[in-house]
């Protein structure tokens, strides 16, 4: 039900706010050299990973820029006079949280359906072929292979929503327990990653148990 209603208030951002359009607008604090040279490092191993599970991609990226933007305003000392207006504290976070998350239209990019159609098909284009007579599974895979694509389309479903949000309500958490700018996107990440890592443990040992029971 959280994971809904975020992605609902996602697509309606406060999008007359003064805040939302000066996040919007504004520039982001360039991420350390050494992250980009492992990213580099890592591009041959990783890209078709990210393809699949862009979500995790993208909410890794947004927690970090979120918990940033919130103590980068706190540090300004706009972020007191804010919370005197209507929005509250709660508001002024989540105004910032859709702001970081619509910048540079990445939450129209993510969502677009050419990228949809790529990663599904990638997937897929590894499971038709096994659907022929040369499969190992012999005619079972006709009925497994076709249950088997519609699975991994739900599960990318499912993951691409809940990566987006536990990554926003990472971003939102972590500058709740600590307010150094240099810190808190670590801490951010720790959140999101001990999520993220508990949610695919968890649908590993559902699909490991569950596999013997159809071969």
């Amino acid at each position: 039900m959280i994971t809904i209603r975020l992605w609902r208030a996602l697509r309606h951002p406060p999008l007359e706010h003064p805040l939302y359009q000066r996040l919007v607008m504004g520039r982001l604090d360039a991420l350390p050299c050494i992250a980009w040279g492992l990213a580099l490092l890592a591009a041959p191993f990783i890209l078709l990973p990210a393809l699949l599970l862009i979500g995790t991609t993208y909410g890794f990226i947004w927690t970090m820029n979120i918990s940033h933007a919130i103590v980068r305003e706190k540090s300004s000392g706009n972020y007191d006079l804010v919370n005197l207006t209507p929005c509250g504290e709660f508001g002024q976070n989540w105004i910032m949280s859709t702001a970081c998350v619509h910048r540079n239209q990445a939450y129209t990019r993510i969502n677009s359906f050419g990228l949809w159609v790529l990663r599904i098909g990638v997937p897929l284009s590894f499971i038709i072929p096994s659907v022929g007579g040369n499969s190992p599974y012999g005619y079972r895979s006709v009925i497994f292979m076709p249950l088997i694509g519609a699975t991994v389309v739900v599960v990318m479903l499912v993951d691409h929503y809940q990566s987006i949000a536990a990554g926003l309500l990472a971003g939102l958490l972590a500058p709740t327990i600590s307010d150094d700018r240099s810190n808190v996107r670590l801490t951010a990440v720790g959140l999101f990653g001990g999520v993220q890592i508990g949610m695919y443990a968890v649908t590993g040992i559902v699909t490991f148990a569950l596999l013997p029971t159809f071969y």
